[in-house]
């Protein structure tokens, strides 16, 4: 089965693309040690941000980013987008990846964004 060298998503057979990422899709699954702290997609680098324990709480800072202007991208190691977590051997991993020339201004607005949340 095919997957996604950037995000980790399984395809089915016949599928070349990733349909988030839009990176070729390798035949291999990417182990844990592979993943990296940036991806390149459109000759852009982007870095992680931050990580979330919920794909609704990094939608939500993405969301914000992105009404800011600044581009992003979600990598997540999330099954089936539950979020709960429950039944997996590992607690769910949910980055969200900015180009790295908005690092520090990404960093500021989410940083504002979760103290928004928790007060």
């Amino acid at each position: 089965m095919p997957f996604c060298p950037s995000c980790h998503t399984e395809y089915i057979e016949g599928v070349t693309t990733c349909s988030d990422c839009e990176v070729e899709l390798v035949d291999e699954a990417p182990s844990a040690d592979d993943d990296e702290e940036q991806v390149v997609k459109d000759d852009t680098v982007f870095v992680a941000l931050r990580t979330y324990p919920t794909l609704m709480h990094a939608e939500m800072v993405a969301e914000i980013l992105e009404d800011s202007g600044i581009p992003t991208m979600i990598r997540s190691n999330e099954m089936f987008g539950g979020g709960t977590g429950m039944g997996m051997m590992s607690m769910p991993r949910v980055e969200v990846l900015v180009p790295d020339e908005y690092e520090q201004e990404a960093a500021e607005i989410a940083d504002s964004t979760i103290d928004a949340i928790e007060d």
